[in-house]
Parts: structure tokens; C-alpha cells; sequence
């Protein structure tokens, strides 16, 4: 398809052996996790898929600090008509946390980032600021709901939702106060920290 801009990958896991490590692989990447039909889906991940060089460079100008808000270049390139596509024949064995307050911190620095970005970009006053951190209780339930929607024609993938539940919400919850935290106080030290969990951090133990 000519409108396709965006693949995104299909994940399993690739340190399946604990609970943990799975239930935290579904909150990071459930919605796109394998078995998939593949297709046109809504929402990307971030980092972990492949653009269309021409259409990504266009969304994203030379601004490379956008990426800190990847998503704003998905709704750039889908303004324009572009699609975002699952591949399910690409499918990434993705190495998972096996600690849940690893993953919480991994997961809050990231989006920490991201709330201070996107109010950079969007040169955002208090009222807007403030406004998006009373709404950050009720993201968790959103973002649960959402990935629920996503697995309903995935029937083998039910079960693996629902055990997950209790490690899905607290990270989606922690996520949410670490975005409430970018809008009001800026990224601090969540840059240095993202990387040092993403770079410099063993998952396997």
C-alpha cells in the first residue's frame, strides 16, 4: 500500500520464564505483541519500528528532539494520510524487565520526557499544564482499555492480558504520575536515567 509510512513490529518475548517478564512485556508492548492479524492500527510504538525515510523527515524537520515525543510525528504523518501498519511477519523477540520497579523507572523516565517535551513544543501555559495532570488519573484505566481493545480479536492473548492486570496497572500508573511530572517540574534527571536503564542496564537479572 503506497499510504503506508509506518511499520510497526510484532513482539514476543524473549526472556519468557518469569511472570514478571511477561506481564511486563504486555504493558510495554501488548497491543502489538504476536499472534497479530496485522494491518492499519491507530497507535505505534515508539523506537521500535521503521518509517518511510521521506515521509519521517518531513514529520519530523531537523528537530531531532522530537523523537523525545514520537508520537506527535505518527500524528503528523497520519494528518497527512499516512498509515501506521502491523507487519505480523516481523516479529522482534524483545528482552523484558524481570523487576517491576526496574520497569516502573524505566518506563516513568520515558515518559517524564515525554510530558516535558510535548509541553515544550506545544509552548504550553500553566492552565494547559495543569489541566493534563487532573487528567492523569484517569489515564491508567484509558491505557487498560485501550489494550484490552486491541487483543479483542486476539483470542490467544486473552488470558496473558488478564493474569498480567496487576503489573500492567501499576506501571501505567507510575507512567502517568512520571508524565504529571514532566508537565509541572520538566524532564529533570529522566533523560540521564532513561539512558543509563536503556543503555547501560542488564534485563536478564
Amino acid at each position: 500500500d503506497a499510504n503506508v509510512a509506518i511499520v510497526n513490529y510484532t513482539f514476543k518475548n524473549a526472556n519468557p520464564d518469569t511472570y514478571l517478564s511477561r506481564a511486563i512485556l504486555v504493558a510495554e508492548y501488548g497491543r502489538w505483541m504476536a499472534p497479530h492479524p496485522g494491518g492499519p492500527v491507530a497507535f505505534s510504538s515508539s523506537t521500535n519500528l521503521a518509517y518511510r525515510t521521506d515521509l519521517l523527515r518531513a514529520a519530523a524537520g531537523t528537530d531531532g528532539a522530537v523523537f523525545e515525543a514520537e508520537f506527535l510525528i505518527h500524528r503528523r504523518i497520519q494528518e497527512q494520510g499516512g498509515l501506521i501498519c502491523v507487519s505480523p511477519q516481523a516479529t522482534v523477540a524483545h528482552e523484558s524487565w524481570l523487576d517491576l520497579s526496574r520497569a516502573c523507572v524505566a518506563n516513568g523516565s520515558n515518559t517524564r520526557v515525554l510530558g516535558a517535551r510535548r509541553a515544550q513544543m506545544g509552548d504550553w501555559g500553566w492552565p494547559r499544564r495543569l489541566a493534563m495532570v487532573a487528567a492523569m488519573p484517569f489515564m491508567p484505566p484509558l491505557f487498560l482499555a485501550r489494550l484490552a481493545w486491541s487483543m479483542r480479536n486476539r483470542p490467544a492473548l486473552w488470558s496473558t492480558y488478564v493474569v498480567s492486570l496487576p503489573v500492567v496497572a501499576v506501571i501505567y500508573a507510575y507512567c502517568a504520575m512520571s508524565e504529571a511530572l514532566g508537565y509541572i517540574a520538566g524532564a529533570a534527571d529522566s533523560r540521564e536515567a532513561f539512558r543509563r536503564n536503556e543503555l547501560g542496564v542488564k534485563r536478564d537479572g
